[in-house]
């Protein structure tokens, strides 16, 4: 463990004089430093070597490429619902019926990819690992919920 957290250092402060040295003043913002948050609590969850840490985040990388694309697939899909919703004056158009339909097709699309990427993790993860991601994203994205909305209802310092 202490292997791993040492590597992760050491990007980072790679990554940080690499930048600093290219004369960009490339800045993280809170994207990025969520992403490297989730990361490192994410390794630290799934208890990873060096090695397994190096093969999980690259395939969970392309994994997130392609739910992107899923995505936006996803939200043309609901503008042109949208569109249909507001042009069409027939409550049960077949148009309409047909862009429902679609919609859920592109759902299972992502509920299969995200399938797809589990399994393909038990040839580098145990399914004690692959339980604790499983319970560790929902949790994750719940955590950051509740502390934003936990600061916006918290009055401004004066």
């Amino acid at each position: 463990m202490k292997n791993i957290t040492i590597i992760l250092m050491a990007v980072f402060f790679s990554s940080a004089f690499i930048n600093a040295q290219d004369g960009r003043h490339h800045h993280k913002g809170p994207g990025e430093k969520m992403k490297d948050l989730e990361n490192a609590k994410l390794i630290e969850a799934l208890d990873m070597d060096e090695e397994t840490t190096l093969k999980f985040f690259s395939r969970r990388n392309a994994h997130r490429e392609k739910m992107e694309g899923i995505r936006k697939k996803e939200d043309e899909h609901l503008k042109k619902i949208n569109e249909l919703i507001e042009k069409i004056g027939d409550q049960n158009d077949p148009l309409l019926k047909k862009a429902v339909e679609e919609y859920f097709q592109i759902r299972s699309e992502m509920n299969e990819e995200r399938k797809s990427f589990i399994n393909s993790l038990s040839d580098i993860l145990n399914y004690k690992q692959i339980g604790r991601l499983i319970v560790f994203e929902p949790r994750f994205r719940d955590e950051v919920r509740k502390i934003l909305l936990k600061q916006r209802r918290s009055p401004p310092p004066r």
